[in-house]
């Protein structure tokens, strides 16, 4: 047996009841599997046990309270009565069932807390849309700024991998002189390229200050960011 199975044996057991009865006990297991999930559906199932029962139990019961209240039930269907498969209800009587009782009473409250909740937040927003419009001049320029910060440290980092360039082609120019002077001026020789050994040390250390700044702006900084758009827009959804 299927959810679908289950739904058509419950509303065959109660089609004598009137028609906000069978429609309020109806819904109660649509949205009872609903809430379940697909996934759960065969759980549910087992949980539930035989629609034929419950459906049993359900006319029982409303007998019973009609009984208490002094009408008399007949087991015929109203005229109010037809097809459950595309029609609504509304109640506010109270029903049980093999899977417990059921408020009626709470369910249509609920509906009521949810329909006020829903009238709040369509209410609060003008007022949103009136922090946003006050808030604008204050966040266009800090996101502009924000911006323009961004581009003047990428701007530095491409400064400082074109020094590093600079310097390490200078340092191979020393280097090639110091050693065409090493023949004729030993001292001189051995100084520029002293030189040019310093040169190098001093683009190499511009080549580590590069790469690692290039990484904390492109890993850490624009990373933070995009991660931070994502949380934000997956959260709305």
């Amino acid at each position: 047996m299927n959810r679908t199975d289950f739904m058509k044996e419950l509303r065959a057991g109660i089609v004598k009841l009137p028609y906000q009865e069978a429609e309020a006990a109806l819904e109660y297991y649509e949205e009872y599997f609903e809430e379940a999930g697909a996934e759960n559906e065969e759980r549910v199932l087992e949980e539930l046990g035989d629609p034929r029962a419950i459906a049993k139990q359900i006319m029982e019961d409303f007998h019973n309270r009609e009984t208490e209240n002094g009408n008399e039930f007949t087991a015929k269907e109203p005229e109010n009565s037809y097809d459950f498969s595309n029609k609504g209800y509304q109640t506010n009587n109270d029903f049980t069932s093999s899977a417990g009782s059921i408020n009626l009473d709470d369910i249509k409250l609920q509906e009521n807390k949810e329909s006020r909740s829903s009238f709040k937040s369509l209410g609060s927003s003008p007022l949103v849309i009136i922090l946003l419009v006050i808030a604008i001049p204050v966040i266009v320029p800090l996101l502009f700024g924000a911006i323009g910060v961004l581009i003047g440290i990428e701007v530095t980092i491409f400064a400082l991998g074109i020094v590093s360039f600079v310097l390490s082609v200078a340092g191979v120019v020393c280097l090639m002189a110091g050693a065409a002077t090493l023949g004729g001026q030993f001292m001189t020789g051995l100084f520029v390229i002293g030189i040019a050994l310093a040169i190098f040390g001093f683009a190499l250390i511009m080549g580590l200050v590069t790469k690692y700044a290039n990484k904390f702006v492109n890993v850490f900084l624009l990373g933070s960011i995009k991660d931070l758009i994502t949380n934000r827009s997956y959260g709305r959804r």
